[in-house]
């Protein structure tokens, strides 16, 4: 006999749905705590969103993006809608690639992120040049290549529930 009923099936769904936005909302908070304007310091709420953005498209879209890149130009004081622009580009190309990024391992999906960081990073740096902010430097990029450090660490914190639910659920059907 099955444990697993719909019931069940329906509150997994919507407590994935919890997690994912827990998940974006922890991004943020470590974007406050962490001073992310520093040198080196990758966007952990753009990290985060991009996590979703790949294994997650269907929930975390374009307008999920967007609106959430409003919230973290308000909360960090950006101009509105730089965030929100440089998310949205970077959840388009994260959406339009996750077949084949989740097709690979953690290893070499480390090799795919470090390009969409950078290229989010150049456009975000290109906005604040047209606006008018002075130019940062080279050291300005090194915050993608330790967002792509970053990212198996990330990968493995983000799926832990899902490896211990499934770990659990082929222990009880051991069981039976």
């Amino acid at each position: 006999m099955n444990k697993f009923t719909a019931p069940s099936l329906i509150y997994y769904l919507l407590l994935g749905r919890k997690y994912i936005v827990l998940t974006l909302l922890f991004g943020l908070f470590l974007n406050a705590v962490s001073f992310n304007g520093r040198v080196g310091v990758p966007d952990f709420a753009g990290l985060v969103l991009l996590f979703w953005n790949i294994f997650q498209p269907r929930i975390v879209g374009l307008i999920s993006s967007f609106l959430f890149g409003l919230i973290v130009d308000v909360q960090s004081g950006f101009v509105l809608g730089q965030n929100a622009f440089v998310y949205t580009l970077q959840a388009f190309i994260a959406i339009s690639l996750h077949h084949r990024i989740t097709w690979f391992g953690v290893g070499v999906q480390v090799l795919h992120i470090f390009p969409i960081l950078l290229l989010s990073q150049i456009f975000e740096l290109g906005l604040n040049l047209i606006l008018g902010s002075a130019y940062p430097g080279m050291w300005f990029f090194l915050s993608s290549v330790v967002g792509a450090v970053v990212w198996p660490i990330l990968s493995f914190v983000l799926t832990w529930p899902r490896r211990y639910i499934f770990r659990r659920r082929s222990y009880q059907m051991s069981n039976l």
